[in-house]
């Protein structure tokens, strides 16, 4: 929002009802929230559970990446303990 001395024919009322309209005070306050945020996050929440699933299985980002060669005795990835 620009500041009061940039509106010389209007009162500071004037100008915050004008900007916010018939808000409610949560609509304002998460109204200027998004304002300030400069960084808006894609993130779905998915790392998290990802970080507490590898704490259970370590190996578990190991088994589901690699991709084991197969050899003349089979897949080498059935040899990885999983």
């Amino acid at each position: 929002m620009t500041s009061f001395v940039d509106y010389d024919d209007y009162s500071p009322g004037e100008i915050y009802r004008g900007a916010y309209g018939t808000m409610d005070p949560q609509q304002r306050l998460a109204y200027n929230q998004e304002k300030k945020r400069v960084f808006k996050s894609k993130d779905t929440g998915d790392l998290f559970q990802r970080f507490l699933a590898l704490q259970s299985n370590p190996d578990a980002l190991f088994t589901d990446t690699a991709r084991m060669p197969n050899t003349p005795f089979g897949n080498l990835g059935q040899y990885m303990g999983g």
